[in-house]
């Protein structure tokens, strides 16, 4: 099958690598809020929120059962919460 004369029109472009790097770029002083996190709290908040892990793949990949998944990541939001209602208060 021959392609279109505008295949523009038809096949959407991907967005070149340095937009895709800016969307997923946290801003500073939210990567200095989550590295004030523990560990423990951190890196499953990073991969939830961040990469888009479901609590299962978060689970697997820490080898820590699912309720343990969502009670980090409850408590880790929790602080990045009021860590930022700290940053925002004048």
């Amino acid at each position: 099958m021959a392609l279109p004369d505008e295949p523009d029109r038809i096949i959407e472009g991907s967005a070149g690598a340095d937009a895709e790097l800016a969307q997923e770029t946290l801003p500073d002083d939210l990567q200095q809020l989550l590295s004030n996190l523990s560990i423990d709290y951190r890196v499953p908040v990073v991969l939830k929120d961040v990469v888009g892990f479901s609590y299962e793949e978060i689970g697997e990949s820490l080898d820590i059962p699912l309720g343990t998944v969502r009670s980090r990541i409850h408590r880790g939001r929790a602080q990045l919460r009021s860590a930022l209602e700290g940053v925002t208060e004048p």
